[in-house]
């Protein structure tokens, strides 16, 4: 399972998934790290990819796996390095993308002292969800301003700062979602002030997710989409394993024409010349 996001190719559910979650392909599996067939697979379908690419300016990097969870650190850069083989007996011009651990990168080392060239780490900070407390104004002030998060112990974009430079790394936020649960104009307002935070600090950074369709659709408090169905014009439920055909080409056929709400204040404050300042509140 593909995604292409913002010109990154990102292998997001592997052969026999690398992960317990759903999003890895194949919810309660997590066989890859144990299945050297799968592993195998997996070499070769990067290969390919990297063969197909190696000299197209449209895809800017490959993300390795996609939150590669379900073994430890150790496992996991172990196996990244095979993949960095791997994509790079093919192509060397792309970064490769190499993915944290939900325990964060330091299993990985410096790169460049391991033999890995135009590398780029990758993390997907979650403020406000996951175990980060909730959306709220604090957490993601905590987060930008490095005040300290009780929730995670550490001291926010600061200390990950302090890490990338003794690693002398590039980082992507390959997904974010700050607009989420904090109403429209919050939400539009931490938006901007967190991409911001992230350039002024070098960092590329792509959110997660553009768009989202659901059953009765609006953008409500925040949704995890920036863009969704308008408010009351409704996506049916359909389950996919009892639908006729008809149906579910009709249903796709509905995301094609459906009016669209976009979220308007991250619109506006995003092309704003002035920024905002939505920690100081009263």
């Amino acid at each position: 399972m593909f995604r292409i996001s913002f010109e990154r190719c990102v292998l997001h559910g592997t052969v026999g998934s690398q992960g317990w979650e759903h999003h890895s392909g194949c919810a309660g599996k997590n066989l890859y790290w144990t299945n050297a067939e799968y592993q195998e697979r997996t070499i070769w379908l990067w290969q390919q990819i990297a063969g197909r690419y190696k000299d197209r300016a449209a895809v800017a990097g490959y993300s390795l796996l996609n939150e590669p969870w379900g073994a430890s650190p150790e496992v996991m850069v172990k196996e990244m390095k095979r993949l960095y083989q791997a994509v790079r007996a093919v192509d060397m011009n792309h970064v490769i993308i190499l993915p944290g651990h939900s325990s964060g990168i330091d299993a990985y080392g410096k790169p460049a002292e391991q033999g890995m060239q135009n590398v780029a780490f990758e993390i997907h900070p979650y403020p406000g969800f996951f175990g980060w407390g909730q959306p709220s104004i604090q957490v993601h002030k905590d987060w930008l301003q490095c005040g300290g998060l009780r929730l995670t112990g550490n001291t926010g974009v600061c200390e990950w700062n302090s890490r990338l430079k003794n690693l002398n790394t590039a980082l992507l936020i390959g997904e974010f979602q700050p607009w989420a649960g904090l109403g429209a104009e919050l939400g539009g307002q931490i938006t901007r002030a967190t991409y911001d935070t992230y350039a002024a600090l070098g960092w590329a950074a792509t959110s997660w997710s553009y768009k989202l369709m659901s059953n009765n659709g609006g953008q409500g408090d925040g949704t995890w989409g920036l863009v969704t169905n308008q408010s009351g014009r409704k996506i049916p439920a359909l389950n996919f394993q009892t639908a006729s055909l008809s149906e579910i080409e009709a249903l796709f056929q509905l995301f094609g024409n459906i009016p669209y709400e976009p979220q308007q204040a991250v619109m506006a404050w995003m092309t704003s010349a002035v920024a905002p300042d939505p920690f100081v509140r009263p």
